[in-house]
């Protein structure tokens, strides 16, 4: 899970370096990503979470935490993070804000950012999430992955990437 998160802040890098050199990534979302965000929608729908609930349930469903969730978007080590992160987040995590939460991207950042609108510091964060308690947000069910076993024709050429994959498939 670690290194899943170390490759999430590495993806937020690269997009905000892109949209800095004028270059907006275009990532459209997996299946599994869309069926991902059908089921937190069912979830929220059905446990009836709105704006900064439904926004937690969500960084909690995608990132574990909410201290996991501002560490991610505080990727370079300090302790506040810029607008383009959060928008540049939203859209690595494939999440859609305003359907999810009935709440905009822009008007929600003017919740959580600090007095200057420019950046969320530790304390503003905690501050907007002080009204959730992790505890009592409904229990986060994501569907077991869907693991796919590759056909003899489909398989790798190389012989060190066919030994792994066939390490990484289920037993029977």
């Amino acid at each position: 899970e670690e290194d899943s998160m170390l490759a999430m802040q590495e993806a937020l890098a690269r997009a905000e370096q892109q949209i800095e050199d004028g270059l907006l990534p275009e990532t459209e979302p997996t299946e599994q990503q869309k069926e991902e965000a059908q089921e937190i929608q069912r979830q929220l729908e059905a446990s009836r979470l709105e704006g900064a609930q439904a926004l937690a349930y969500i960084l909690v469903y995608k990132l574990g935490s909410l201290e996991a969730a501002f560490k991610w978007l505080c990727y370079n080590g300090a302790d506040s993070f810029a607008r383009v992160t959060w928008e540049t987040g939203m859209e690595i995590l494939h999440v859609d804000v305003t359907k999810l939460t009935g709440q905009t991207k822009q008007a929600i950042w003017k919740c959580i950012a600090s007095a200057d609108g420019d950046t969320v510091r530790r304390e503003d964060w905690n501050v907007f999430f002080d009204s959730v308690n992790e505890g009592q947000l409904p229990e986060v069910r994501k569907p077991k992955k869907k693991r796919l076993l590759l056909k003899a024709q489909e398989a790798p050429k190389r012989p060190e990437l066919r030994t792994e994959l066939a390490q990484e498939a289920p037993k029977r």
